[in-house]
């Protein structure tokens, strides 16, 4: 598998309460960072791995998103959009891809910002291991922080077993 056989996704979905106001209007993922929405960083990291082909499934405000990106051209990339009728969180979203994506993929949530400096590492990886999938996570040491987002929890191996959303009871430090 070569890298442009990779497709992009990146979930937009979600509704950003904890923006509110600023969400009321316009949608997390465009919201501009350093002059410039925080989904171009996404689509600038997916290039940068070669990938031309990114699929966005948007929902709250989605019209606002399509508005934003186009057609991805601005970024050398070709943009589909995929609708997540109603939000009921990360794995719906990407059930959302059934129909539309055939081949490996690599998935950004699209309202958080991140380094990018292991993602190639990742993606020799997938191939590498032929894995099914590889998922970066990081030592969240704020509980506070990880109930408001995502709780990552793996067995002794280190297999990724679930992806908890806002959890309540934590029992990991890992996101």
């Amino acid at each position: 598998m070569q890298k442009e056989d990779l497709v992009g996704v990146i979930l937009a979905a979600g509704k950003g309460t904890r923006m509110f106001p600023f969400s009321e209007r316009f949608p997390k993922p465009v919201l501009p960072i350093g002059g410039k929405p925080l989904l171009a960083y996404q689509l600038e990291t997916l290039v940068g791995l070669g990938i031309r082909k990114v699929i966005l499934v948007i929902g709250h405000l989605g019209y606002e998103i399509v508005r934003t990106m186009g057609d991805g051209s601005a970024w050398g990339v070709e943009i589909a959009y995929v609708e997540q009728e109603e939000t009921l969180g990360i794995a719906h979203a990407v059930g959302q891809l059934e129909k539309v994506v055939d081949r490996p993929f690599f998935l950004i949530l699209g309202d958080i910002f991140f380094e990018t400096d292991r993602l190639e590492e990742m993606v020799r990886l997938f191939r590498e291991e032929e894995a099914d999938c590889v998922l970066a996570v990081k030592e969240e040491q704020d509980p506070a922080a990880i109930r408001r987002n995502f709780v990552v929890l793996e067995d002794e191996s280190g297999r990724v077993r679930r992806v908890v959303e806002k959890p309540r009871h934590p029992r990991t430090n890992l996101k």
